[in-house]
């Protein structure tokens, strides 16, 4: 009785195990679109007028990305990984341009890394002034 059970189990996981393996990569590739959207939605406040506000550089293993600011009406100048993640983002004038093997994977996390350090260009200014202020107030004792 227990070896029949058994190579009927067998039977019906030979015949499941096509949509077991096609539900896992639709589920692993909806995280992996889920997590590439909520980085970018993260750095978002940086992005006015539909383009950076600096050039940037994104570093993942062996890849480089560089992203750079474009004028209205420039469109997406990118390939295909990246255009997708730009496109993601909400970013309509920019220029990309990928240096390395164009290992997708990569392009992406490098594109996501150059996303990351976007920085808002008011909030650099007063970092920067923070640091330039006297600490003891006017210096003369």
């Amino acid at each position: 009785m227990l070896r029949l059970l058994r190579s009927e189990l067998y039977r019906l996981v030979r015949r499941l195990m096509p949509w077991i393996m096609l539900g896992l990569i639709v589920v692993t590739a909806f995280l992996f679109y889920f997590l590439i959207w909520a980085s970018i939605n993260a750095q978002l406040q940086a992005i006015k007028n539909g383009t950076i506000p600096n050039k940037v550089r994104g570093l993942f293993g062996a890849e480089h990305v560089m992203l750079k600011p474009a004028t209205a009406g420039t469109g997406i100048v990118a390939g295909g990984a990246v255009r997708a993640v730009i496109e993601l983002a909400g970013i309509h004038n920019i220029v990309a341009k990928t240096l390395g093997r164009g290992n997708l994977f990569n392009v992406v996390q490098a594109t996501l890394e150059g996303l990351n350090r976007l920085r808002d260009p008011e909030e650099v200014l007063r970092i920067r002034r923070a640091a330039f202020e006297p600490v003891g107030g006017s210096g003369h004792g």
